[in-house]
């Protein structure tokens, strides 16, 4: 298998040197203590084709310099193709979820008590770096075709496109596969064929169920399809995963959810609940 490149930042430098050492074993890393030099070294002074395909960050970094959601939202603006983990002793639901959504794919816990748990993820991550960044610098990109048929398949209103996107980053950061529009379709493409393709050949039926969603037609034309065939189909049966976020009395109310409610177990990933909702999902889904 090829060494993926990973890089670490973290200002503790026996644990950001004990670190590295431990990701030398199988893979290509390099350790630095501030977010400007990894800058410089891993990304400025180095072409697209020999960037990390794994960027580890520490998200609470001393001195006065950039701190590890500044070098997240840095990365992300520059359109690297670089998966994102973010790393921390200390961080908040509301840190993670911050991180999340500027960019990073995942997160882990310090100290690292779960090492083997650690270097999994990180094998994961970097692989799914890697393959993107192959993909990028390839010279003549084409579309994946393995994208339009996908085990999951995310449900969501375009208001809440932000969100989706951190729960479409990462579950592919756990390497399961998702029929996410914003990265399946391109212009011109066909679009009511592609998504009723999505949807036929998904196992799994992940819904995004947020005030927004209950306003969208299509979003309740995609609940009620894939409703309609779990029901029909033989077992096992194909996965309603609904999952809820901010909702309002009045979305309480809705007579949809209510029925949604009394036939399958939501999951709710609004504010502190964000962390362990998300953890939950994919443990639900890889054990489908």
């Amino acid at each position: 298998m090829p060494r993926n490149r990973i890089v670490v930042v973290d200002d503790d430098a026996t644990l950001c040197d004990t670190l590295v050492a431990n990701l030398r074993r199988r893979h290509s890393a390099d350790g630095f203590t501030d977010a400007e030099k990894l800058l410089s070294e891993a990304f400025d002074t180095r072409p697209r084709s020999e960037h990390p395909d794994l960027v580890i960050v520490d998200l609470v970094l001393g001195g006065g310099g950039m701190q590890g959601l500044d070098l997240i939202k840095e990365l992300v603006s520059r359109n690297i193709s670089s998966e994102i983990l973010a790393v921390s002793g200390n961080a908040l639901p509301a840190d993670l979820l911050r991180a999340m959504t500027l960019g990073a794919s995942d997160w882990f816990p310090k100290p690292f008590i779960r090492f083997d748990d650690l270097m999994a993820k990180v094998q994961t991550m970097a692989n799914t770096g890697r393959k993107r960044r192959l993909y990028r610098t390839s010279g003549r990109p084409k579309l994946d075709v393995s994208r339009l048929r996908r085990p999951v398949f995310l449900s969501y209103a375009d208001r809440d496109k932000n969100l989706a996107n951190i729960i479409n980053r990462y579950l592919e950061a756990q390497e399961i596969g998702v029929w996410y529009a914003r990265t399946t379709l391109r212009t011109g493409d066909p679009w009511p064929e592609r998504l009723a393709e999505g949807l036929k050949e998904a196992t799994v039926f992940v819904a995004l169920l947020t005030d927004n969603y209950f306003e969208s037609q299509y979003c309740i034309e995609e609940l009620t399809q894939f409703d309609e065939r779990a029901k029909a189909a033989p077992d096992p049966r194909p996965l309603f995963l609904p999952v809820t976020s901010e909702l309002s009395e009045a979305t309480l109310k809705n007579p949809t959810l209510q029925n949604i409610r009394k036939r399958y177990q939501c999951r709710d990933i609004s504010g502190n609940q964000f962390v362990d909702g998300l953890t939950e999902l994919g443990l639900r889904i890889k054990n489908r």
